[in-house]
């Protein structure tokens, strides 16, 4: 099994080797590891034109609560369930 684990790491690894750069960049940032960094560049991806802000990250990540205006009065709604392979990766480096 722990054969199985490293060869595993080992093409990960590999396969990230191309984003390299983006993931030591990522690391600059206050609670984010490579792991981390590697799940963020998945999630993603490296071209950033579809996000033009970055409240839209955090809407298409699930962690931007919205709010619905009817006859003057605002009900919030909750963070939704999108992103579920990326929104605890940033939660975890929040803390």
């Amino acid at each position: 099994m722990t054969k199985e684990i490293e060869k595993l790491d080992q093409l990960i690894a590999e396969a990230c080797e191309d984003h390299k750069d983006y993931i030591r960049l990522l690391m600059t940032m206050p609670g984010v590891s490579e792991i981390s960094a590697r799940k963020i560049i998945a999630e993603l991806g490296t071209e950033m034109d579809q996000f033009v802000k970055g409240s839209r990250v955090a809407k298409w990540a699930g962690l931007a609560p919205g709010s619905d205006e009817s006859a003057g009065k605002i009900h919030s709604r909750h963070i939704t369930k999108g992103g579920k392979y990326l929104k605890p990766v940033l939660i975890e480096a929040a803390w």
